[in-house]
């Protein structure tokens, strides 16, 4: 799989906000295609990764949590040069598709 426009990113993108979370014991767990991403990390050999069309690609990471975790997520992102594009929910202040361009 290669980056696009609309799957701009992988999981190596995510990797240091993800670990972060893990840092502080949060009870967040990485879901949808990143997960699989995650996965397939943990156990393919690298000759097989060809076999999957990986690295896998997203528009996203999806983290099924707290939204006091998604918030703090977010605020990290954004003080390290990302902007996000639009927010999941008009009703909760929490991005959801986000893109390195500057702010």
């Amino acid at each position: 799989m290669q980056p696009s426009d609309k799957q701009p990113f992988c999981l190596a993108d995510f990797q240091p906000f993800l670990k972060e979370l893990t840092e502080m014991e949060d009870p967040s767990v990485l879901i949808g295609g990143m997960a699989v991403a995650a996965w397939a990390d943990v156990h393919l050999e690298l000759p097989e990764y060809p076999l999957f069309d990986l690295p896998i690609y997203s528009k996203d990471v999806d983290l099924r949590g707290r939204k006091a975790t998604s918030a703090l997520l977010a605020g990290t992102m954004f003080t390290s040069g990302w902007a996000f594009l639009k927010r999941a929910n008009p009703r909760f202040d929490i991005p959801q598709q986000w893109t390195r361009t500057a702010r």
